[in-house]
């Protein structure tokens, strides 16, 4: 097998680097691109790239060099559901950037992934555009595929885009996916940091809370999961919501769980986090933990990449 030459950009910690080295697929990255600087620590701790870009709309295309495989992703906060749904702020149009190395470079594949907001009719325009541009040259397919059926326990819709270039007579739409099911107590460490836990008396009241606002409630055999409805990365004591598993939850880095003894509750690690996106403990993660709940928040989870690219490569 050649060795495949890869460019990203919004490359974050590198979870398509990750996936390839998973399933073996020799391949050197030629460039990436990632403006937030934390991710660029991360990434360099746990691979190589010959290029390496900070900022997207100051790459010269023209020097580029060319690639098999193109990864991309794109903003996602103005078309998330838990954003303000509102293009006018411009972070999503910088798909246009990539889409512009695309029709330079014409890679044999393609693929991009951002939330399922994307295909809500409200954006029908602004994705009919991209796939417009795409399908000039590539074979090109979408899938909504969800992390908790690819072997993690993580409930994660995303859209992966896919195309592949039509000379290669090659049609993403006939990709089969096998899924895989986990739980979450898989990826638990055995001994967390203290810090990682709730006071008695928060956790008392929490659970409390539980108890008032749903009828039901009650404290699962395994574990039971917490969910906060608010976006900080500290457990509050309003609008605290029982799931059941932690295959209802979406931000890992808000989110945590009540031991059997029904009366501790701490949050996921910085570890447990990325065993949730996939990421094997060999993987370097940031030394600040706010860090590694953003970038894994943000990430794309392995397993998922790993099937796509069986299909793909």
């Amino acid at each position: 097998m050649k060795t495949l030459r890869v460019g990203t950009t919004f490359s974050g910690i590198g979870s398509p680097e990750q996936a390839l080295k998973n399933i073996n697929i020799p391949h050197v990255v030629k460039w990436a691109c990632d403006i937030d600087k934390f991710a660029k620590e991360t990434y360099m701790k746990n691979h190589t790239c010959e290029v390496w870009y900070d900022d997207i709309t100051k790459i010269d295309i023209n020097k580029l060099e060319s690639v098999d495989l193109y990864v991309f992703g794109f903003p996602c906060q103005d078309v998330s559901s838990i954003g303000n749904q509102d293009l006018s702020k411009g972070r999503s149009l910088l798909v246009n950037y990539s889409l512009d190395i695309i029709d330079k470079l014409l890679p044999d594949y393609i693929m991009f992934e951002n939330v399922k907001g994307l295909l809500h009719n409200k954006f029908s325009a602004f994705y009919s555009q991209i796939k417009e541009r795409i399908e000039k040259n590539y074979n090109f397919h979408s899938y909504i595929l969800n992390s908790k059926n690819f072997g993690v326990a993580h409930n994660r819709e995303r859209v992966f885009g896919i195309g592949i270039r039509k000379d290669l007579n090659k049609n993403p739409n006939n990709f089969c996916f096998i899924e895989k099911q986990s739980h979450f107590i898989d990826i638990l460490e055995q001994s967390p940091d203290s810090k990682y836990f709730v006071s008695e008396q928060i956790a008392e009241e929490m659970i409390n809370v539980c108890h008032r606002e749903q009828e039901n409630f009650k404290i699962e055999k395994l574990f039971g999961e917490v969910k906060q409805a608010n976006k900080k990365t500290k457990f509050g004591r309003k609008k605290i919501r029982y799931e059941g598993t932690i295959f209802c939850q979406n931000l890992i880095d808000i989110h945590g769980f009540i031991y059997p003894d029904g009366k501790t509750i701490r949050k996921f690690t910085p570890r447990e986090c990325a065993r949730l996106q996939g990421f094997p403990d060999t993987f370097v993660i940031h030394s600040k933990d706010r860090h590694t709940y953003r970038q894994m928040g943000n990430t794309i989870t392995v397993n998922v990449l790993e099937q796509i690219f069986k299909n793909l490569l």
